[in-house]
Formats: structure tokens, sequence, C-alpha cells
């Protein structure tokens, strides 16, 4: 069973957005696909739309064999991926997503503002480390990112509310590693002089059966919101793939190592502005 927790969110400055408006006119899914070579590493960068900010971001099919070493932004509308495919492995085609959010109409439409946060973390040899990432009051917790050095570390957990993230990190090497860690804040902008508006967010954490070999998950947002963020915590055993919001909803991939089913916890957070 689901359970969900619901954030409202009201702006400053308010701006009238029609009734008719519908979810695919402001949430948008971009999508790019790369062929990873044997033994490389590859900088991926993705851009949304003039207008629109980069919420989130994630890997929608990974390929075998590869991993994700980092996803952040370098701009309003840009998200980068850095990604790996392992020594001696066949050639590899990863695709990664990053969720758009632009206005739906001319000046009178609101537009959306995100505030980045981030942070540096060292996490001991041998050890796994928790962090947390706070938003700013008054504005949601969206997409979330990290930076690993090498595949020595990683994310194990990437969970959040709708005001805050938390990351787990684990480092497999003897030494002590730095982890990069980030956070996309998201509030809606309107002009003066309209009428009210809300920013909302719904976040649904599910434990989910996942059984022995790979397997590709998807979760479907209520009508009328669209996707923000994924979240997941990893039992042992449990590797991921890769994890991404789209337009209505989110994907996981996940690699169950074991003999017997295993639980892992899923989140997804919808949006909506109304």
């Amino acid at each position: 069973m689901g359970r969900w927790v619901t954030a409202l969110f009201a702006a400053a400055a308010c701006a009238v957005v029609p009734a008719a408006m519908s979810q695919s006119s402001y949430a948008r899914s971009v999508v790019r696909s790369v062929l990873l070579p044997s033994s490389a590493q590859k900088h991926i960068s993705v851009s949304c739309p003039a207008g629109a900010v980069a919420v989130g971001a994630g890997v929608k099919s990974p390929g075998s064999g590869t991993t994700t070493l980092g996803i952040w932004w370098s701009g309003a509308r840009v998200a980068d991926f850095r990604v790996a495919n392992a020594r001696g492995n066949p050639p590899q085609r990863v695709t990664v997503g990053v969720t758009c959010l632009a206005p739906s109409g001319g000046n009178g439409a609101p537009r959306y503002r995100l505030t980045r946060m981030k942070k540096t973390t060292v996490v001991r040899g041998g050890a796994q480390k928790r962090v947390a990432l706070a938003c700013p009051r008054g504005t949601i917790a969206a997409g979330a990112g990290f930076y690993l050095i090498n595949g020595s570390l990683a994310v194990r957990g990437q969970m959040l509310t709708p005001s805050a993230f938390s990351f787990t990190v684990r480092n497999g090497s003897s030494r002590p590693l730095p982890a990069v860690l980030f956070g996309n804040c998201l509030t809606v902008v309107l002009p003066p002089g309209a009428q009210p508006l809300s920013l909302h967010a719904r976040v649904i954490t599910e434990t989910t059966p996942i059984q022995p070999g790979a397997q590709s998950l998807s979760r479907a947002c209520p009508r009328g919101w669209f996707g923000l963020a994924t979240g997941y915590s990893l039992p042992r055993g449990v590797t991921l793939g890769g994890s991404v919001a789209v337009a209505r909803g989110g994907r996981w991939s996940l690699t169950n190592d074991g003999s017997t089913e295993a639980l892992v916890d899923l989140q997804l957070e919808c949006g909506r502005v109304a």
C-alpha cells in the first residue's frame, strides 16, 4: 500500500492560469540516447526548451553493465549526466531523461523558479552515510542528483518529502571518498495583481517486491498531475540501474542479484498548479 504525503505552497504573487490547462502544456519529458563504448565514460547534456526549467533528471534506460556517476544541472534548463561502461563490457545504449516545466501561456502565465541546493560530504572507507538537504521555506523538493568520483561510491537511497531530500551513500573502497549531492527546490512565480494560485506536491512511498533478475517498473501520477521526482531505498543485493520522473509518472530499472524476493521502497512525487 502506498503512503501519500501532500504539501501546498501558495505563491506570494498571483497569476491566472486557464482552467482548461492540461498537464502536457506545462510538463514535458525530454530524452536523449547515446551509445556508450566498452570501458568508457561519457558526459551527456540534455536541454529543455526555451522558457522551461529542468526539474527532475535521471536514467530511463541504463543498458547492461553501465553505472551512473553523476546527475547535476549546469543551468536553469540544462541537466548533465556522467555515465560509465564496465571494462570489457560490450557497447551499451543509455537513455537519459529530464522533466521540463514551462508556462502554459504568455506574459500573464506563471513561471517556475528553482533554487539549487548542493552539499559535499566525505564517506569513510567501507562505511555508509546518510545526508539530508532541506529546501527553503515556500519551495517544494523536486529533482535530486549526485556526483561520484568513481564507482567505489554508490547512492543506495535517494528519498524525499515535499520539503527535503535524504541520501544514503555507500563507500566500497578502503579510503575516504567525497560525494557531491544536489537538490532542486521548486516554486512558482506569478505576476502581481492576478488571482491566487498554488503549487501542490504529492509524494507516494510504495514498498514493492522485486523478483530475482533485472526488471523495469513504472508508476503513474493521478490524472491532472505531472511527475516531479522519483526516489528509492535499496536493500542489500538490489542495485539500481536508473530512476527518472517522466511527464505523467516515474520509471525505475532494478536488479535483484539474490535468489529470493526482495522488498524495495520506491517513491514518486507528483506536482500540480491550481
